[in-house]
C-alpha cells in the first residue's frame, strides 16, 4: 500500500512529506493524506480548500503571501508536474525563527511534498515550464498580506533569472519592515 513518511525541516513547523507509491502491473497509486500519518504534527486537520496552482512559464515568481488572522492557514503542497522552488517565511509572533526562511524544491519526478503549520508566508518560483501543484489549506480564503520577493531584510536567494515574470500586484508588495510595523506577526 502507498505510504507517507514525515520529516522535520530546519525551521520548527515545516515538514518534508515523502510519498511512496503502491505499484503493480496497472500503474501506481499515491496517497497524499491520511489523518493518522499527520497526527504526530497536528492533532486534527480539516481541509477547507483544495487548490490546483498552475504556472505556465519558467522563472515566474508568486508571493510572498500569508493570510491575516483569523484566516491563517496550514498547507500541504504536492507537486503534480514540473519543478517549483518554494519558500516559507516564519511570521509567527514570538517564534525564535521569526523572519527566517526555508526553501523546498517541489519536483513532480521526486514524490516529496511540504507541510507548513500556520504562521508561515509562502512564495514560489517556477524552475520549469508547466508547473502544477496540489495545495490543501485548512482555513477559508481571505484577502491576505504580502511581502516583496526581493526584500533586502529577508534576502531570499531565488533561483530566478533576471527579470522574472511577476504580476503587477506582486511587484508592488511592501517590505518585511512594513509588515513588522503594521502587522507585527501572525
Amino acid at each position: 500500500m502507498s505510504q507517507i513518511t514525515i520529516h522535520k525541516k530546519q525551521l520548527d513547523g515545516l515538514f518534508d512529506v515523502d510519498f511512496t507509491a503502491f505499484e503493480d502491473n496497472r500503474g501506481s497509486l499515491f496517497k497524499y493524506f491520511t489523518p493518522d500519518h499527520f497526527q504526530s504534527i497536528e492533532s486534527e486537520i480539516q481541509w477547507r480548500q483544495v487548490i490546483i496552482q498552475r504556472t505556465e512559464k519558467r522563472n515566474t515568481i508568486r508571493g510572498i503571501h500569508a493570510q491575516k488572522p483569523p484566516f491563517v492557514e496550514s498547507k500541504l503542497l504536492v507537486p503534480l508536474s514540473g519543478t517549483m522552488f518554494w519558500v516559507c517565511v516564519d511570521l509567527r509572533k514570538g517564534s525564535p525563527t521569526f523572519g527566517k526562511w526555508e526553501k523546498t524544491i517541489l519536483d513532480a519526478n521526486n514524490p516529496k511534498g511540504l507541510y507548513a503549520k500556520r504562521g508561515f508566508a509562502h512564495g514560489c518560483c517556477s524552475m520549469s515550464d508547466d508547473c502544477e501543484l496540489l495545495i490543501l489549506a485548512d482555513n477559508d480564503f481571505a484577502e491576505g498580506l504580502g511581502i516583496h520577493y526581493e526584500d533586502p531584510d529577508l534576502a531570499i536567494k531565488w533561483p530566478s533569472e533576471s527579470s522574472p515574470i511577476l504580476s503587477s500586484a506582486h511587484a508592488e508588495l511592501g517590505s518585511f519592515k512594513n509588515f513588522c510595523d503594521s502587522v507585527g506577526g501572525l
